[in-house]
């Protein structure tokens, strides 16, 4: 996966425990943007604004799969 924001290589591992919010870019290619966490009554999505591991704001993050 390609990111827009250059995160910790950490993140990079750990990004598949987020749930993420998507949409079709113009190309109809899927984009995964804003990680989310399922709070416990399953239906409310805690935004993650930081990385766990190095602090970096990743709120704006994207990821597309590399072509």
């Amino acid at each position: 996966m390609k990111q827009t924001i250059k995160c910790c290589d950490f993140f990079g591992k750990m990004r598949h425990h987020f749930d993420w919010f998507t949409y079709q870019d113009d190309n109809g290619q899927k984009v995964y943007c804003m990680p989310v966490l399922k709070s416990c009554d399953g239906h409310t999505k805690l935004r993650v604004n930081n990385c766990p591991s190095c602090g970096k704001e990743i709120r704006n993050i994207e990821l597309r799969r590399e072509k």
